[in-house]
């Protein structure tokens, strides 16, 4: 088989996710909470799930909840308003 590449896959999520795919805005939040192909970040994990569920992933919301509770609370409130500021920017 193929072998996986996880970088690879973040590179492409990520043109999508920008370009507003709420698949790839998905996939992008797993692969940061999961750490494949980049640095875990709950944080970004939960900027892209925030991001995903507003385009109506209904899978971000739960994912979007569990990284929130990795997150203190100045860290949360950090990554709400990014994820305002970057859906505003995507839309």
């Amino acid at each position: 088989g193929v072998s996986k590449d996880y970088k690879q896959a973040f590179d492409w999520y990520s043109k999508a996710a920008e370009q507003g795919d709420a698949k790839a805005q998905y996939n992008v939040g797993f692969l940061y909470a999961m750490g494949q192909g980049v640095t875990q970040n709950y944080k970004r994990s939960y900027v892209w799930f925030s991001i995903a569920a507003k385009n109506g992933s209904a899978a971000a919301i739960k994912n979007r909840d569990i990284a929130a509770k990795k997150l203190s609370p100045s860290a949360l409130e950090s990554a709400q308003e990014e994820a305002k500021q970057l859906s505003d920017k995507i839309q």
